[in-house]
C-alpha cells in the first residue's frame, strides 16, 4: 500500500504541516543543485526519482531550523532526483522564484503531480536586486513526461 502526499505544488490557499513520520535513518543526503555563480541562461536537465516533500529550511552556517519572524517555519519542496547521472537534490523555497516557476509547469503540464520518471528542466532567466546584499535569482521551469 503506498501512502498518498500532498502536492506541495496543487493549487491550494496553505498547505499542511509536514509529515513528520519520515523515517529518518533511511534518507541519505545528496547534493544540490546550484545555480551560484550560474551564468544568466543556465539549464540544468533533473530526472525526478521521489516525489517533492515539503522540508523545514536550515541556516546553512549554523544548522538552526530556519523561522519566519512570526515563529513559521520557513519551508522548502525538496525533490530528489538525477543530472547526468549523478544523484541530487532540488530545492526550491517557499515563497521563492523556482517554487513559482515549478508550480508554474505542473500546472501548464496538466496538473498532475511531478513525480518519478519525469524531466523537470529549470533555468536562470535572471536576477532582481533584492535589496538584501544578494540578487534574487530567476527561473523559469518545464516539464518532461
Amino acid at each position: 500500500m503506498s501512502e498518498e502526499l500532498e502536492d506541495p505544488f496543487a493549487d491550494q490557499q496553505e498547505p499542511e504541516a509536514p509529515d513528520t513520520d519520515d523515517d529518518p535513518f533511511g534518507y541519505v543526503k545528496v547534493p544540490a543543485v546550484s545555480f551560484k555563480n550560474a551564468p544568466i541562461g543556465t539549464e540544468v536537465r533533473f530526472e525526478v526519482t521521489e516525489q517533492a516533500k515539503m522540508v523545514q529550511q536550515r541556516d546553512f552556517s549554523t544548522k538552526e531550523l530556519k523561522v519566519w519572524p512570526d515563529g513559521n517555519p520557513r519551508m522548502a519542496a525538496v525533490f530528489r532526483g538525477r543530472v547526468n547521472g549523478e544523484g541530487r537534490s532540488l530545492w526550491a523555497p517557499k515563497p521563492g522564484s523556482l517554487f513559482t516557476a515549478i508550480g508554474e509547469a505542473q500546472h501548464e503540464a496538466g496538473g498532475r503531480r511531478i513525480g518519478p520518471g519525469d524531466v523537470l528542466i529549470v533555468k536562470l532567466i535572471g536576477e532582481k536586486p533584492s535589496g538584501k546584499g544578494n540578487d534574487q535569482k530567476l527561473y523559469s521551469a518545464r516539464i518532461e513526461r
